[in-house]
């Protein structure tokens, strides 16, 4: 699987060495193929004009995250939410899936950093959380896989009480990590794209042709534990080409790379 990944500095691994970015440590544990197109300062607008940039057709999905330094230069909501549709048509014009990156919270510590003033910490944060909503709202509407940073980041700290932020905006080491962690449905969903399903609820199995099983993996949606196949080329007998039965797969925590993709049911 070849990913496309836009975004600002969050996406590149700002502050870290390029091995530790999350880019970096989901590729690393996959077999995504990740070209990295963050660049640091980027606004929603600068992707916009970058998309130009790509030869869209060469790459198997899409990942798209921006939006924070557009907040914490005070930019419109409304027009970063614009943005954002503009960028995530032209990748679904394409066919492919596209995730959607939700960042995460500032802190206090960010003013330190001169990435903003004190007095503006709580105001931007209440911009991230609106465009938040909007972000899972539209998501669900345009069947994007979701990506939510901003809580995994949020929970990991109020967990664990240690701090995951290297300046108050970007993740150090160990926040990287953490995002790699939550972003193990965007592996697992990568890397099952054009496997055969065998049957309902019981297991993919890699380098199965068209010929094995009841179809082959087109798109698929990790939620609430599961992996759900919720498109798949179909090789019934008297069946559409292109048909919408849902499958589940029963891994989640049980699925293991080693084992080939392999899972039991239940």
């Amino acid at each position: 699987m070849k990913l496309l990944c836009l975004g600002d500095s969050l996406t590149y691994g700002f502050d870290v060495r390029p091995d530790q970015s999350w880019t970096a440590l989901v590729s690393a544990k996959s077999h995504i193929h990740i070209d990295n197109e963050g660049q640091c300062g980027d606004t929603t607008m600068g992707m916009v004009y970058r998309l130009h940039q790509f030869d869209l057709g060469r790459y198997d999905a899409f990942f798209i995250m921006g939006g924070s330094n557009d907040i914490l230069l005070d930019g419109d909501l409304a027009e970063i939410c614009q943005n954002i549709r503009n960028i995530v048509t032209t990748f679904k014009a394409q066919g492919k899936p596209v995730y959607l990156g939700i960042p995460p919270l500032t802190t206090m510590e960010s003013a330190m950093y001169g990435w903003q003033n004190a007095r503006d910490v709580e105001k931007h944060n209440d911009q991230l959380r609106q465009y938040r909503q909007w972000l899972l709202s539209y998501g669900k509407e345009t069947g994007c896989h979701i990506i939510d940073f901003y809580e995994v980041l949020f929970n990991a700290k109020r967990r664990t009480g240690r701090n995951l932020y290297a300046d108050g905006v970007h993740p150090n080491a160990e926040g990287y990590a953490v995002l790699r962690l939550h972003d193990n449905d965007l592996a697992v969903c990568g890397s099952l794209v054009g496997h055969a399903v065998l049957k309902d609820g019981i297991a993919v199995q890699p380098g199965a042709g068209t010929d094995t099983g009841i179809g082959v993996v087109k798109k698929v949606l990790h939620a609430d534990g599961l992996i759900k196949i919720t498109q798949h080329q179909c090789v019934q007998s008297g069946c559409l080409d292109q048909c919408f039965h849902m499958y589940t797969l029963l891994f989640a925590n049980r699925y293991r790379r080693s084992d080939g993709y392999t899972s039991a049911k239940g």
